[in-house]
């Protein structure tokens, strides 16, 4: 049997013909879920003082059951209300059809509301605050191009870079075969750009177009970690990383990984990059400035935990490096450009001192519990 919770209100229904007035109950039942709905949307919004703000503003759809009779909402006209916040349960609104949230002060929507999108044969969200990377991107697609969403915002003076958005685009489709018409494509956008996951940093930027500086959100953080744990199944980091040249931290710890993109030796900024426990056999040069200006400033390269059989000489060009962890790798020797790194270095695990390949006397002092079982030892 549905529950449902009562609310004593008047309102004016409609036939479903539209025409003719149906006299309004004295008392209304609301579907539970509707109710629960509402409810939220007045605790966590000081603008509302109670419940019969709202009622005026909902047009419903009577449902007469064997068991039960009560309310659905099919439009909610919540505009100019000065909202600031929207109750996840708006996902519940399965008979929404019609929901207006323009000319208030949101600043961010709840992803959830993408569950409900393609229900809703109308949707307007403009003139917000909503100038943040977190959007949900069924809400920006509600225009045509990022650049047409931030212009129908209020006070929008910067918007998220289309390489970056491109880059998580890129990160979905790569991965898992789902474009921006799927609709899985929202869940997976969300989990991505979750703000454990991604972090943005207002940055000023030259416009060549306009011919202006303006204000650009930038991503400076990812966090795709134990995505192979969660069943996800990050395989590849796409060559759109390049594009990403504010990027200062990846972790990409503990996925399915086999090969870093040599794209990575053109983040200049980067600070960390986290790659264990993964599948990697091999690391680019270009990580150590081989045809590219290489990571300079990066001070810790943490690859334990891979299959990594041979290291390039030029990752002893990286003089900012605070830590290098190699540990339980295939390794046999180590470039002679690397001893100046034997005090930051770890090398536990590898195949170092198994009679196969001689390695410099600089490492003599950190090679212990090797595995020499692939030299036949």
């Amino acid at each position: 049997m549905h529950k449902y919770l009562t609310i004593i209100l008047i309102i004016s229904l409609f036939s479903c013909g539209g025409d003719e007035v149906v006299n309004p109950p004295s008392v209304i039942n609301f579907y539970t879920d509707d109710q629960q709905f509402i409810d939220e949307l007045v605790s966590i919004n000081d603008s509302i003082e109670d419940a019969s703000y709202i009622i005026d503003r909902i047009t419903t759809d009577f449902v007469d059951s064997a068991d039960s009779q009560y309310y659905r909402i099919n439009k909610l006209n919540l505009s100019n209300m000065g909202l600031d916040s929207i109750s996840n349960t708006i996902s519940n609104l399965d008979s929404l059809k019609i929901l207006y949230l323009n000319n208030n002060q949101l600043v961010n929507l709840p992803s959830s509301i993408c569950d409900i999108n393609n229900q809703l044969d109308s949707l307007n969200v403009e003139a917000n605050l909503l100038c943040n990377p977190q959007v949900p991107t069924c809400i920006i697609s509600l225009e045509p191009t990022m650049t047409a969403f931030f212009s129908s915002q209020k006070e929008c003076d910067y918007q998220m870079s289309v390489e970056d958005r491109d880059f998580i685009n890129d990160m979905i489709s790569s991965n898992w075969g789902i474009s921006e018409n799927d609709l899985e494509y929202d869940s997976l956008w969300a989990v991505l750009n979750h703000e454990d996951n991604t972090k943005w940093q207002e940055f000023i930027e030259y416009d060549e177009l306009n011919q202006k500086d303006h204000v650009v959100s930038r991503i400076v953080q990812i966090k795709y970690e134990d995505f192979n744990e969660e069943g996800k199944s990050i395989q590849i980091i796409p060559s759109t990383i390049e594009e990403v040249d504010s990027l200062k931290f990846a972790y990409l710890s503990n996925n399915i990984l086999d090969e870093i993109p040599a794209e990575f030796g053109n983040l200049i900024r980067l600070k960390y990059l986290h790659l264990d426990k993964n599948q990697i056999k091999s690391i680019p040069e270009s990580i150590g400035g081989s045809g590219s200006q290489g990571l300079k400033k990066l001070e810790r390269l943490i690859l334990n935990d891979n299959q990594i059989d041979s290291v390039s000489a030029y990752l002893g060009n990286l003089t900012s490096l605070t830590e290098l962890d190699l540990s339980r790798n295939s390794l046999e020797t180590l470039p002679y450009s690397l001893c100046g790194f034997s005090n930051i270095i770890k090398i536990v695990g590898n195949q170092f001192g198994c009679g196969c390949v001689e390695y410099e006397s600089c490492f003599s002092d950190l090679i212990i519990d090797q595995s020499c079982e692939a030299c036949g030892n």
